[in-house]
């Protein structure tokens, strides 16, 4: 009997150590819990001060950036009127430049049509005309003698070939003040425009045919004060680069106008330097 009782009771023992373990693992597992749960509520505490905290500085900072595009668009909008000032000031400034041109233009215009005038009145008076440097003056004070004088002084300068000389009615003055050491040029004035075109081409054949004259003895067309003043300007030119050092330079008229251009010309005098002519 006692070997039975002790067959029942001892499968008692393992049930037991079962139940100890079973709340060794319930305590386990509530300890775990508890703690996840406490980590998780850290956590989440921690999340939203963080995120209150980032919130207000974005607040912050989006409140400056709102102030600043404020700034901005009252700044936008004074230098939108300044922009708009300026425009009407520069309309109004470019409005007196035009006005200013166009009356520039007007008198410029006007003294540029009354030269031009003045100058054809002055050429059309020319081209009657022709001068004669270099020959020999009258000394006497009976200005109808001075005139016959220049006639005969004249006639005999050029010789054989006075037969060049119009006979038609013409007019001789001397221009300028009387100097002793000076001869003045004389001026024939013509009745017809191609008189003194004559004059001068036959002066210049002679030349060119190998007559002799007297020193700076010539003959050339009268000119306007316009013109004297290029020529004037051409000879100083022609000085300055001959003393320079250029050589065979001269000066030629190219469609009316005086120019220096270089003479490549098989009869020009070797040696010389320039090829002009006295100044009127």
């Amino acid at each position: 009997m006692s070997t039975s009782k002790q067959n029942i009771i001892s499968p008692a023992a393992p049930t037991t150590n079962r139940n100890l373990r079973s709340n060794s693992k319930s305590s386990v597992n509530s300890i775990s819990t508890n703690d996840l749960m406490s980590t998780l509520q850290s956590f989440r505490t921690e999340f939203l001060e963080s995120t209150k905290s980032h919130s207000k500085v974005q607040i912050s900072q989006f409140n400056e950036l709102k102030s600043d595009i404020q700034k901005l668009s009252s700044l936008t909008a004074e230098l939108k009127a300044e922009n708009t000032q300026l425009k009407d000031e520069i309309n109004i400034l470019k409005n007196k430049v035009e006005i200013l041109e166009s009356t520039e233009s007007v008198v410029h215009s006007n003294s540029s049509l009354s030269q031009m005038l003045q100058e054809v009145s002055e050429r059309e008076l020319c081209a009657h005309n022709a001068l004669v440097y270099g020959l020999s003056e009258s000394s006497s004070t009976s200005a109808p003698q001075r005139i016959s004088d220049d006639k005969i002084a004249l006639e005999k300068t050029l010789g054989q070939y006075s037969s060049i000389i119009p006979k038609s009615t013409m007019k001789l003055v001397r221009l300028g003040k009387v100097r002793q050491d000076h001869i003045r040029p004389l001026k024939i004035i013509f009745q017809s425009k191609d008189e003194p075109i004559n004059f001068i081409r036959g002066f210049t054949d002679a030349k060119l045919g190998g007559a002799m004259f007297p020193t700076n003895f010539r003959i050339v067309r009268d000119k306007t004060v316009y013109e004297r003043g290029l020529l004037r300007s051409c000879h100083s030119e022609l000085d300055r680069r001959a003393e320079s050092g250029e050589v065979g330079l001269r000066i030629r008229y190219v469609n009316g106008v005086p120019k220096i251009i270089q003479d490549n010309s098989k009869n020009r005098v070797p040696g010389s330097g320039s090829n002009h002519q006295p100044q009127p």
